[in-house]
């Protein structure tokens, strides 16, 4: 089996934009934990969560 960083290393930029996207959707709408979304989209926790963190202070400011 191929590893994350492998795997993620290999992507384009738009599947990857993709994956944040979905991980977003899954914590914004769905109401998943970033931990989930991350497990899920194959993303690592830390990214999913500056992701989250800078979609909430654009929707704050």
């Amino acid at each position: 089996m191929e590893s994350k960083e492998r795997r993620l290393a290999k992507m384009d930029f738009n599947d990857y934009a993709l994956l944040v996207a979905d991980a977003l959707m899954m914590v914004q709408d769905e109401g998943k934990s970033v931990e989930e979304a991350a497990e899920i989209t194959g993303l690592y926790v830390d990214t999913v969560q500056k992701f989250v963190d800078l979609l909430d202070s654009y929707k704050n400011s």
